[in-house]
Formats: C-alpha cells, sequence, structure tokens
C-alpha cells in the first residue's frame, strides 16, 4: 500500500504522497508536485515525439533480441523473409493477406484507393518476379 499522509487543504481532506503532490480521494490533484509539468499545446507534439521514438526503439530491441540479429535492418530483414513465406502461401489464409499487408506496406507498396465518398480499400501490386522468387 502507498505510503500518503492525510492532510487538510481549504478545510478539505486530502492525502499527501511520497512525490510530493497532494490528491483528493479519487486521487485527482489539489496541488501539483513541484517536478511536474503542464502539457502544452506548444509542447504536446514533441513529446508525443518523444513518446512514439520510444515505443519505436522498444519495437527495434525486442525484433532484434527475437530474431537473434546484431541490427535493426536484418532483423526486419528476418522478419519480412518470414512474413513474406506467409503472404505467398496459398493455404495460410487469413495470415497471408495479413502478411502480405505487412510485407507490401514495408515495401512501399501497399497505397490506398478512393473507391467511393467513404470506402477505402488497400491495393497490394506485388511484382511477378518477386513472386517467382519466393514461391521457387
Amino acid at each position: 500500500m502507498t505510503d500518503k499522509k492525510l492532510v487538510i487543504i481549504d478545510g478539505k481532506e486530502a492525502y499527501e504522497y511520497p512525490d510530493g503532490s497532494i490528491r483528493d480521494e479519487k486521487g485527482y490533484f489539489v496541488k501539483k508536485p513541484s517536478y511536474a509539468h503542464e502539457i502544452t499545446s506548444k509542447d504536446a507534439s514533441q513529446l508525443a515525439e518523444r513518446r512514439w521514438e520510444m515505443v519505436r526503439e522498444a519495437t527495434v530491441q525486442g525484433a532484434m533480441r527475437g530474431t537473434k540479429m546484431p541490427t535493426e535492418p536484418k532483423a526486419i530483414e528476418s522478419i519480412m523473409e518470414i512474413r513474406t513465406q506467409v503472404a505467398v502461401d496459398k493455404d495460410a489464409g487469413h495470415a497471408g493477406n495479413e502478411a502480405t499487408k505487412l510485407v507490401a506496406r514495408m515495401a512501399g507498396w501497399l497505397r490506398p484507393q478512393d473507391t467511393g465518398p467513404a470506402v477505402v480499400q488497400n491495393i497490394v501490386a506485388l511484382p511477378s518476379d518477386l513472386i517467382d522468387r519466393l514461391t521457387k
């Protein structure tokens, strides 16, 4: 259980937490700790970009560990090789479709195509020489 101390702020009960924050019974801040940073419209996109980069880096590290490859390009190459084999497997069903979309997206072959007012579908065009090489 968290060590918190009961305090009275403006005549109301609140709790002071070890990090210096003071919160009401629902856990909402009554007083933020001194280190707290208010997110504004100016820095929101920078914070989102940093968060995205952290997720990307974690994904890359996981791919490298999972494939036991020493570099990011080698790990991605290994994953794409396996997913491409699934993509061209006629018996793979839904997994083959998803693998095809992943391979096509990573290779830049997947593009959205407008087919009506609110309908968008993905068109995949795998070069025939690639299909020939993969199915041999």
